[in-house]
């Protein structure tokens, strides 16, 4: 079974035109809203359109984050049992044991993120680079 809990993240994105030409076609709002609006062509929608598809992206990363799969053998490590059916690990390196302390900061799963991301900001001339989570934390005070 499992929680799921409301997380206030900060963060990050860092990205650039691609392609001006398709970018510029792409941010050019053709619908005014309101009958006496004018039609704008500026940057405010392409970096609205970015940001949307980073939030997006982010928050499929965050939907896919399970500590229980990560700390339950740290909890056993502590409690100085293995779970059954748990082999014995292996030695591994500080560096490793860090960069998958916590699943928030798993680089790999990070650039998947990115890399979905992507797949549709190409489509209008922008590529993101990084998105980088600052801070998570649960939006229940109690939980913290």
């Amino acid at each position: 079974s499992a929680d799921n809990i409301t997380m206030k993240v900060t963060s990050t994105v860092t990205w650039r035109i691609a392609d001006p030409m398709l970018a510029a076609t792409m941010a050019a709002e053709t619908m005014a809203v309101n009958t006496g609006a004018t039609i704008s062509s500026d940057i405010k929608k392409l970096r609205g359109d970015v940001l949307k598809q980073a939030i997006a992206s982010l928050a499929t990363f965050m939907g896919g984050v399970n500590y229980s799969d990560s700390f339950h053998m740290a909890a056993a490590a502590q409690k100085g049992t293995v779970p059954s059916g748990a082999g014995v690990p292996e030695p591994e390196s500080e560096a490793k044991v860090k960069a998958t302390d916590n699943p928030l900061y798993d680089t790999a799963r990070m650039t998947n993120s990115v890399k979905h991301a992507n797949t549709t900001t190409r489509t209008y001339g922008v590529e993101i680079l990084s998105i980088n989570i600052l801070s998570a934390v649960p939006v229940d005070d109690q939980l913290t």
